[in-house]
């Protein structure tokens, strides 16, 4: 802060005998309203920043405990969620590699094994000759059909093709009748052999 160490009094105001006597103890407050102003411009994008973060924080935290809880599939009383009723077939891989409804059971081959996932349990597969196998055929031919994964890729290997999903009834050869999804040179595919969507 600044002191007026001599009085000059204004033109519009009559200052006081004893003011003028004390003339050094007049303070000049447009310095430190203009400092004040500036603190307090600071001090408010501050707040709002963390106000942003702590909203932020508390919205994704509610949103993660709400799917916690009502998103998962409970596996272990063989239960669904109202959620998944939707599907007509969904593997959770969550301890196990049965569907919801029990219909299309699924059987590890080459010892693939269950680790820890973003929620409960995911499998964890080579890449290279480990995968699940159903007994029961899906009919995907002549109707509509929707099919969604979650992939976490550790390693994409330098293979032509790293499948996620195949059904194939017959050999190679057959042109339009194996079903798959795959990553080919990093890029999605889905397709019926020889006729890919990308």
């Amino acid at each position: 802060m600044e002191y007026i160490t001599q009085s000059i009094a204004p033109i519009d105001f009559l200052i006081p005998e004893d003011v003028i006597s004390n003339s050094s103890e007049i303070l000049v407050l447009t310095h430190v309203k203009f400092q004040w102003k500036k603190i307090n411009k600071i001090a408010l994008r501050i707040f709002i920043l963390l106000l942003i973060f702590c909203l932020i924080t508390i919205i994704t935290l509610i949103i993660l405990l709400v799917y916690k809880k009502y998103g998962a599939i409970q596996s272990s009383s063989n239960k669904t969620n109202e959620k998944y009723k939707r599907y007509d077939i969904l593997w959770s891989f969550d301890d196990n590699c049965n569907d919801i409804n029990n219909s299309y059971p699924g059987f590890l081959v080459n010892n693939p094994f269950y680790t820890n996932g973003y929620i409960d349990k995911a499998l964890s597969l080579n890449g290279i000759n480990q995968y699940v196998e159903t007994s029961a055929f899906i009919n995907f031919s002549n109707r509509s059909f929707t099919v969604e994964v979650w992939v976490y890729w550790i390693d994409c290997y330098n293979y032509t093709f790293n499948g996620i999903l195949g059904q194939y009834s017959c050999d190679e050869s057959c042109i339009s009748k194996n079903l798959h999804l795959m990553i080919r040179d990093k890029v999605a595919y889905m397709g019926f052999y020889e006729n890919d969507l990308r």
